[in-house]
């Protein structure tokens, strides 16, 4: 049994690769009816051959085929860098894009998570994307941000470099809300230092491979 393959993709810095699997060969004896091939690339075609080989070690031709491994989720993405502060509630920001190294990916949701008493120790997999869904609001361009929520939805490889986060526009469904200041209830004017006017935000983008039904 031989087995290689050839993979093109997008990296995350939108550059084709390829990669070339070499081949491999493994001998299997005569009686054995079933071979599991293991340790196989997500995403990745493989040629594999199957030849009998008779004790004479004359050549036989291999029986072919061709298959493709599952998709699997992205690799870990870089987090998005924030670069300049546009108005009261505007941050602009530069977005990472995700490898398609194991799968093509479907859309990017940008998600933003005000920080609280209830989110300040939570990681990125903690918020799931049905309570983000869920929690969505009005068109209406005034309104502000409350709660975790997707604030932009971007397809395949449209996910824009630079990003203007909190501009109030609608972003396949989302909406971008205003970010906001801090409530007056929520200032501490205790001590010397002056008061912190405005939210934290932990922010970051969630990848969803293009797999059949998504």
């Amino acid at each position: 049994v031989t087995y290689s393959a050839v993979k093109e993709f997008v990296d995350a810095q939108g550059v084709t690769q390829v990669q070339r699997v070499k081949i491999k060969t493994r001998i299997v004896n005569k009686r054995t009816y079933s071979y599991i091939i293991e340790d196989l690339r997500p995403f990745t075609t493989y040629t594999v051959n199957v030849t009998a080989v008779p004790p004479t070690q004359e050549y036989r031709p291999p029986a072919k085929i061709t298959v493709t491994t599952q998709m699997a989720a992205p690799q870990p993405m870089v987090k998005p860098d924030f670069y300049g502060v546009k108005g009261e509630h505007e941050i602009a920001m530069i977005l990472p894009q995700a490898s398609e190294e194991y799968g093509p990916i479907a859309f990017y949701y940008l998600i933003v998570v005000p920080e609280d008493s209830l989110t300040e120790n939570k990681n990125p997999d903690q918020f799931l994307t049905d309570d983000l869904i869920s929690n969505k609001v009005s068109s209406s361009k005034d309104a502000l941000a409350e709660g975790p929520y997707i604030a932009a939805k971007f397809l395949h490889r449209n996910i824009p470099y630079s990003f203007s986060l909190g501009d109030g526009q609608i972003y396949e469904g989302f909406k971008n809300r205003p970010l906001q200041k801090l409530k007056n209830e929520e200032v501490d004017v205790t001590g010397e230092q002056a008061p912190r006017m405005y939210k934290r935000y932990k922010i970051f983008i969630r990848s969803v491979v293009d797999t059949p039904g998504s």
